[in-house]
């Protein structure tokens, strides 16, 4: 029985993984995209205590010394003052990892 088992589990294995490096494989051209955010804080987790405890909290890896990461952020309009974050990706709810936007308050 187990070896039956087995059997059938080894294509859906190969089937899921897959399907994860499609899907990673096609994930850089999606995160060229961003989202233009107000965040409540905005600055590197390496240099922000509050922001790196954050991140060590929910286990997020933020890749690099000089990324930037935005706590507590909310979608608004590209161009609007109240830009002060861009991400190409939302990691949770609470914490999102990207760039701070340019000076007509626009993400690139």
């Amino acid at each position: 029985m187990q070896k039956t088992a087995h059997r059938l589990l080894s294509p859906t294995a190969a089937a899921v993984l897959a399907l994860g490096a499609a899907l990673a494989a096609a994930a850089p051209a999606h995160a060229a995209e961003t989202t233009a955010l107000r965040c409540e804080r905005v600055g590197s987790p390496a240099q922000d205590p509050v922001i790196g405890r954050l991140a060590e909290l929910v286990a997020v890896p933020v890749p690099g010394v000089d990324t930037v990461a935005g706590v507590s952020c909310d979608e608004v309009p590209a161009g609007d003052p109240r830009v002060n974050f861009c991400a190409a990706r939302e990691l949770t709810p609470l914490l999102a990892v990207g760039s701070r936007p340019s000076r007509d308050h626009t993400c690139p």
